[in-house]
């Protein structure tokens, strides 16, 4: 590649990256979901506050400086643009940059994307995760040895910011040696991967141990499954059964039980604290085994019918809302310089809802088509013989799947759990089907 063609490329990346921003553009600030300040906080004073990684937040402060929340964002749509690069480079070799700059901007009008990476959240990690495992799997050939150490890093951070990432990559490693074994390929590939993996629970439990004397990956799924649990009214259902006869103190709450899992977890509840806080107590181990054991059935059903829910709920946008009086006062005191655009947003001064509402009514309808694009291209280059490219869309696909069923199962249904990963659906179909309609195609 010419120094003309490596600054086209470069000046492509850097389009698609400011692209990626609008949102937080047309906010006047970093979009904050509830839990974006907490971030910001650990960032500077690092301390144990389950359920949260500390990896994000370290890893937050030398791109923030302490001193403006948009070098944090611009770094985040960077390297996810950068992804989006790499995901063009490993399909064509013509009009590389014009491919780029027609995916960027398709992400930026029909997905999500620029609703994750102007976002504080380490949530646009996770198609990061899944796109750097596809492409290091199906494609590590195709990329210099710099670029796949680079994408082994997105996937050991990815593995230790969030715990359902860990879940996330292990599924499409799984699946991604059918899918070798399948394109009559070694399984070489999956080693680097997988050591990357290895590599992120090492660096969180490392970062626990150091910051917390506790050595540990992650703590709060307990209360996590407890609280879809109640979601689906299973533990209502089993205490029902089970008070006449059994000595549980959550029975006194039985019939003041919290609704939902964000009232369980998130409401300050009593029934929360009775069953040991993120700690998790012992009864609270009882009754979620026993309900299991006395209700397979329900539970399998409700696991089920959670993830399909999950699959198809990605709105763009959800939990945007004005932030409470004590997130604010940590923007203010973390980045006096600024409060004035701070206090100027939309998502403050007014509401960042009619705009999503609006965008939402075909971001949608076009996250779920190309779903169907998908299977539809994966069933077709099977019969084709191109095992490549159906591969590349089966573990597209099952990175979906496993997020759904990972955040459904284990923690509750939510538009934004899946609008952070929605978007590889439509950077799938442009990837791929630029394989097909430019010069490089793939070795069957």
């Amino acid at each position: 590649m010419n120094w003309r063609d490596r600054l086209w490329d470069a000046g492509a990346v850097l389009a698609v990256a400011a692209m990626l921003l609008w949102p937080a553009f047309y906010n006047g600030y970093a979009l904050l979901y509830p839990d974006s300040t907490l971030y910001v906080g650990l960032s500077f004073a690092p301390q144990e506050l389950t359920p949260r990684s500390l990896a994000y937040p370290l890893l937050m402060l030398p791109l923030h400086f302490g001193a403006t929340t948009w070098t944090l964002i611009a770094a985040q749509s960077l390297v996810t643009a950068w992804m989006l690069h790499e995901a063009i480079a490993v399909s064509v070799i013509g009009h590389r940059s014009l491919w780029l700059l027609a995916l960027g901007m398709v992400a930026a009008i029909f997905t999500g994307l620029p609703w994750v990476t102007a976002q504080i959240m380490p949530d646009f990690l996770t198609g990061l995760l899944a796109l750097a495992l596809v492409l290091l799997t199906l494609f590590p050939q195709r990329l210099p040895r710099l670029r796949r150490i680079v994408l082994l890093i997105v996937i050991a951070v990815a593995v230790a910011a969030h715990a359902t990432h860990l879940a996330l990559a292990v599924a499409v490693l799984v699946v991604s040696a059918g899918v070798l074994w399948w394109s009559r390929r070694t399984l070489h590939a999956l080693l680097a991967p997988c050591a990357a993996v290895v590599a992120g629970v090492a660096f969180a439990v490392s970062l626990n141990l150091a910051i917390t004397g506790q050595a540990y990956y992650s703590k709060g799924g307990e209360q996590f499954l407890f609280g879809r649990m109640i979601d689906d009214g299973l533990i209502a259902a089993y205490l029902e059964q089970a008070c006449p006869n059994a000595e549980l103190k959550l029975c006194d709450l039985k019939e003041d039980l919290p609704r939902t899992h964000n009232q369980y977890l998130w409401g300050d509840d009593e029934a929360f604290l009775l069953l040991g806080g993120w700690d998790a107590s012992p009864e609270l181990r009882s009754i979620a085994w026993g309900s299991v054991k006395s209700m397979p059935g329900r539970h399998l059903q409700a696991i089920v019918g959670d993830t399909i829910r999950q699959a198809i709920s990605l709105r763009s946008g959800d939990s945007l809302n004005r932030p409470s009086p004590a997130a604010m006062s940590i923007i203010e005191v973390a980045f006096p310089g600024d409060a004035v655009t701070f206090h100027n947003a939309v998502q403050l001064r007014a509401s960042l809802k009619p705009l999503l509402e609006a965008i939402n009514d075909f971001h949608v309808p076009a996250q779920l088509a190309a779903l169907a694009v998908l299977l539809l291209m994966a069933q077709l280059w099977a019969r084709q013989g191109e095992r490549r490219l159906a591969g590349s869309c089966v573990l597209i696909l099952t990175a979906l799947l496993a997020n759904a069923f990972v955040c459904a199962a284990f923690s509750g249904t939510l538009d934004r759990y899946q609008s952070r990963i929605a978007w590889i659906a439509v950077a799938g179909v442009v990837m791929l089907g630029a394989s097909r309609l430019e010069d490089r195609l793939p070795e069957s």
